[in-house]
């Protein structure tokens, strides 16, 4: 496999208080799409999730285009050996797939990438949870985005296409969040609330000193 932390190394990475997502500990299920939750609160989202017994994925570290390809291989073989519908596993895998490009984008600088990433399994469903820094200006926009996508319906959602005219409805939505924003919309984030089957969870932890913030994220489907 791809992540070659144990799930006890991932636990003492989460120990610290300030990598603790701002999201609620993984529950039964996950919540109704047409009645999105308050944004999530809580700080031991990531800490649930990795002391989780159906904990099937976990890297921590840099990513890149050759760790993309490999987490993606690593993760349908896992999957491999579940019985779940088919369908169900192909979405996992383009949330998965998406996730994980938004982790290995570069930043500003030119380091490699860092995040985290972890998926697992519960009941019927599966869960992804990730966590990458966030630059200062980048923040405004992608809560935007966000909070757009997590008020849309299932219906709504599911009319929308990855041309012209789903970027043009998630705009509008993007928009009266934050209408002084003029940001690049992203459809990566659009194929990730298309493919999940409960709305976008988010928060940021605190903020960093250069003014940016540690973006965690969670994924049902």
């Amino acid at each position: 496999m791809v992540n070659s932390n144990s799930t006890p190394a991932f636990e003492r990475q989460l120990a610290n208080p300030a990598l603790h997502a701002d999201l609620r500990p993984v529950q039964t299920g996950p919540g109704q799409r047409n009645k999105p939750p308050a944004e999530p609160q809580g700080r031991d989202g990531f800490a649930a999730c990795a002391q989780h017994p159906g904990l099937l994925f976990f890297h921590a570290g840099g990513f890149n285009l050759e760790l993309v390809q490999a987490a993606a291989h690593s993760v349908r073989q896992r999957l491999d050996e579940l019985e779940s519908p088919e369908p169900t596993k192909e979405r996992l895998l383009r949330v998965f797939n998406e996730l994980v490009r938004q982790l290995a984008r570069p930043g500003h600088d030119a380091a490699e990438p860092q995040g985290r990433i972890a998926v697992g399994s519960l009941g019927e469903h599966f869960w992804i949870l990730c966590s990458r820094r966030v630059a200062p200006d980048q923040l405004t926009g992608l809560r935007a985005q966000l909070d757009a996508l997590r008020l849309m319906s299932a219906d709504e959602l599911a009319n929308i296409h990855t041309g012209r005219q789903g970027f043009e409805a998630v705009a509008a939505m993007a928009e009266a969040f934050r209408p002084s924003a003029q940001h690049e919309l992203d459809s990566g984030w659009l194929q990730v609330a298309c493919n999940s089957s409960a709305p976008i969870e988010y928060g940021f932890s605190r903020p960093l000193p250069d003014g940016g913030a540690q973006l965690h994220v969670r994924a049902w489907i």
